[in-house]
């Protein structure tokens, strides 16, 4: 997280490897890793186990983010607005994904529809004082890294998932 700048509190580490599979290989490789894994909350609960996701992605106006995956730069990072379902109702949530390699580091902050979109549109905002202390230190991440880069909203993504 040097490249952004700063300590920050809460954070979701991992490896993520991704893959493109034949669409009649999902039930199949479902179906095997049913054997070691189990559906997500959000799946459980979804008509095929399917959710949508939509996301909102930020980036320079020269597109530097875009870029940095394009060319495979390490360590990068991207910017985005997430919303799941049809995107019209809270939870929404803003995401910081730093990728060095295959390690992912994701901080995440649950945003009030109060403040969507205001953040950036009011020049008087301020950051609410509510939330986890983790929650308003990524918001706040979130916030600085797209001042400091002169990011916007640049690309939107829907897809749908199972998790």
């Amino acid at each position: 997280m040097a490249s952004l700048g700063g300590t920050y509190l809460s954070k979701l580490d991992r490896y993520e490897l991704k893959y493109i599979i034949p669409l009649e290989m999902v039930e199949p490789m479902t179906d095997f890793l049913m054997t070691y894994c189990y559906l997500d909350y959000h799946s459980k609960s979804a008509p095929n186990s399917f959710y949508q996701v939509n996301s909102l992605y930020y980036d320079t106006p020269n597109l530097t983010f875009a870029k940095n995956r394009l060319y495979v730069k390490s360590p990068r990072f991207n910017m985005r607005a997430r919303a799941y379902g049809d995107g019209t109702k809270p939870p929404f949530f803003l995401e910081i994904k730093v990728k060095d390699g295959n390690c992912v580091n994701k901080y995440r902050a649950k945003i009030d529809e109060s403040e969507w979109p205001r953040m950036f549109s009011d020049p008087n905002y301020r950051i609410h004082e509510q939330g986890q202390a983790s929650e308003m230190t990524n918001k706040e991440l979130f916030y600085k890294t797209a001042l400091k880069y002169n990011a916007s909203p640049r690309i939107y993504t829907q897809y749908r998932r199972r998790a």
